[in-house]
């Protein structure tokens, strides 16, 4: 880990930090054609890496503006006891900090400043919103609650320490840790239940995506955003994708309805 405490496509990585990173996971800045003043800040889920973002990613810098994708905290290494070593450190206060630093290095660079998050990202892009630390905002299965089990299990037990494994289940290649600890879903979960809090303190206009299908994060979340985000907001449903929507059946039409809201905003 960088002495940043993350890693992000604003850095210049030294050959020793690219070397101990999955290549999936190293961070991108996605240059637009021409001189861009925006910029749109891409956040990855739970235990993934910048892969899963990477078709919103170019799809922004596409229409017109330019991307920087982020390695969560404790995320994207490639040697198996450094990923469990790092992830049974992961707490939310760094996921809110990286995600508050990186918006402060693209504000030090950018006019506009907007932000896409899936999942986890998804979550913490809401939560930075309701911070009016960005100008538009986008998310993709924002995980505002996670499933029934782990709602009722993670608080019970997350105060002790253990790994659990972890498969995917998805129809996709999906480069991810193939475990979870229960400090780090101990994060995800405090994220979750924030950022659901605070949905109605949003203030930019919002773009978000989900699926009928999706059977990691409830559909529910959705009416929730439309109950509880008093800002323009504007939703979508395709229905053939599964969690990871970006790298899914319609991922090419989930990136550009993302791309072409945040885009119109910045």
């Amino acid at each position: 880990m960088t002495e940043a405490g993350y890693f992000s496509g604003f850095q210049d990585l030294t050959s020793a930090e690219r070397g101990r990173l999955m290549p999936e996971a190293l961070p991108r800045l996605f240059k637009a054609k021409g001189d861009s003043r925006a910029v749109v800040i891409c956040l990855h889920g739970f235990g993934g890496t910048p892969y899963e973002v990477v078709p919103v990613a170019k799809a922004c810098a596409a229409a017109g503006v330019d991307v920087v994708t982020v390695v969560q905290p404790r995320h994207g290494y490639s040697r198996p006891p450094v990923q469990r070593r790092e992830f049974a450190q992961l707490r939310a206060d760094e996921l809110r900090a990286t995600a508050r630093k990186v918006i402060a290095q693209a504000r030090d660079r950018y006019d506009r400043v907007g932000i896409f998050g899936l999942s986890m990202g998804g979550a913490i892009a809401l939560l930075m919103a309701a911070e009016q630390r960005v100008d538009a905002c986008g998310v993709a299965a924002a995980a505002l609650r996670l499933p029934a089990v782990a709602e009722i299990l993670i608080p019970a037990l997350s105060r002790a320490p253990f790994y659990l494994p972890v498969f995917n289940r998805y129809p996709v290649y999906l480069p991810s840790y193939g475990f979870y600890h229960s400090y780090a879903l101990r994060a995800l979960w405090e994220i979750s239940q924030e950022s659901r809090a605070r949905l109605g303190e949003i203030t930019c206009p919002v773009w978000a995506v989900h699926s009928q299908k999706d059977d990691t994060i409830p559909p529910v979340v959705m009416d929730w955003m439309q109950r509880d985000i008093k800002a323009p907001l504007e939703t979508a449903w395709f229905n053939k994708s599964s969690h990871p929507m970006p790298l899914d059946i319609e991922g090419d039409a989930v990136s550009q309805y993302i791309a072409q809201g945040l885009t119109r905003a910045l």
